[in-house]
């Protein structure tokens, strides 16, 4: 397996518009109950102190916990940092640690959409940049996990078979991209 990291403060690849360094490796759970949603969403907000969204593709943000992503009808992904986790006994029959499933990169920018488009079918127009969000599609046939954080940069996170191939993927494009913004400025 190829390995995604780089010397601390150095990204994988900086251009002007566009920034990629190796996501945080965070502690990830799925809750999922497709036969009880509410009573599991239910049991979430008690173990959060928080309402988790409905709506599939929100995100809702935990001071000083997770950040839990509605990916489907009755499943979320609770995204907590290095050394946090659930609480909650009555939960453990709903929720999966996937932590060592889930790698990628963040990706900063005034290109980070646009690098995106070059291989991701989903339009991103029209999120808002000032609220977290989430989506789940493909980059160049690979499956993808994008967690939009409210500071303007994306993390894009693939299964970890993916990983190395997902690199290679958004490293050639982001270089294509850099290369024809470069030519487009200086005519």
């Amino acid at each position: 397996m190829i390995d995604h990291s780089s010397s601390p403060g150095e990204a994988l690849f900086s251009a002007p518009k566009l920034k990629i360094d190796p996501a945080p490796v965070d502690h990830w759970l799925q809750a999922s109950d497709r036969t009880r949603p509410q009573r599991l969403r239910e049991s979430l907000a008690k173990a959060l102190g928080v309402e988790p969204g409905e709506h599939v593709n929100t995100v809702t943000a935990v001071a000083g916990g997770p950040d839990v992503l509605v990916i489907g009808p009755g499943r979320w992904l609770l995204r907590y940092p290095p050394g946090q986790t659930l609480d909650g006994q009555e939960l453990l029959r709903s929720v999966t640690d996937i932590s060592d499933s889930m790698l990628g990169f963040r990706v900063s920018g005034d290109s980070a959409r646009e690098l995106l488009g070059t291989g991701c079918p989903l339009e991103l127009g029209e999120w808002d940049d000032t609220q977290p969000g989430c989506a789940q599609s493909l980059f160049h046939h690979i499956p993808l996990l994008i967690h939009r954080l409210q500071d303007s940069s994306l993390d894009l996170l693939v299964p970890r078979s993916y990983l190395a191939e997902f690199q290679h993927a958004l490293l050639h494009s982001a270089r294509a991209l850099a290369a024809l913004q470069s030519n487009a400025e200086n005519g």
